[in-house]
């Protein structure tokens, strides 16, 4: 009778011995998926702490920049001299049989007598660059291939627009409005891709400017213009 006791005690220390140590070893595992769960979080963390502090550096480092090295802030005569230097550094034949040079970033082609640019205190804050013309009947074909291109060069470096409109229908285009396909927000610098008409040609242009000081301008037109209406108004 004794010895069945004592069988039956060892049985039981060894099966609680077991479950002690089952126990153990799940705990274990708990607390090593929880650290590698934390380790990943943490590198995660760091991994977007460090992309916001790169997209930081991006947007304080490009904001001033206009196009090539012409900067926002330039007086009118050193911005005209460098946007002579850009729209000269652009030249290149459409392809081996042209006689003669066009202007071109990348695939997209550019007009050398549409770009200019917008002061206010002779200080540039806004820069026009006009696209080629293209008539009516190429609309979809070589305008949407013009969009494309500058919209690649712009994307390579800022990444996906802030607005994503492409390409729209002629109808949604007139002459008194232009239409924006695309745009981005770099800080206190917009950069828009529009589409203007001018009778049977459309364009993709570009426009670079600061935002803030162009919304001042419009406020202050309108202003003006409020004034002048209400002088006038005595007249009645």
């Amino acid at each position: 009778m004794k010895n069945v006791y004592f069988i039956l005690i060892i049985v039981l220390m060894s099966y609680f011995n077991f479950g002690c140590k089952e126990d153990t070893t799940l705990s274990n595992e708990k607390i090593r998926s929880q650290n590698i769960e934390d380790s990943l979080t943490k590198t995660l963390t760091s991994k977007i702490l460090n992309r916001d502090r790169i997209k930081d550096s991006i947007v304080q480092s490009e904001q001033k920049k206009v196009i090539s090295n012409i900067e926002f802030g330039m007086s009118e005569l050193e911005s005209k001299k460098l946007i002579k230097e850009f729209v000269k550094s652009s030249e290149k034949k459409y392809d081996e049989e042209s006689t003669f040079n066009d202007h071109f970033i990348g695939d997209y082609e550019f007009s050398s007598y549409g770009v200019f640019g917008v002061y206010e205190n002779d200080s540039l804050f806004f820069l026009k660059v006009g696209g080629k013309n293209i008539h009516y009947d190429y609309y979809e074909r070589d305008l949407n291939h013009q969009l494309g291109f500058i919209k690649d060069v712009i994307y390579s470096k800022y990444g996906e627009p802030t607005l994503n409109n492409g390409l729209p229908e002629r109808y949604k285009i007139n002459e008194e409005s232009s239409f924006t396909a695309y745009s981005w927000t770099v800080g206190t610098k917009n950069i828009d891709i529009t589409i203007d008409e001018d009778g049977l040609y459309y364009s993709v242009d570009l426009y670079i400017y600061q935002p803030e000081i162009l919304n001042m301008r419009t406020e202050r037109r309108k202003a003006k213009n409020k004034e002048k209406a209400e002088s006038l108004g005595d007249t009645f």
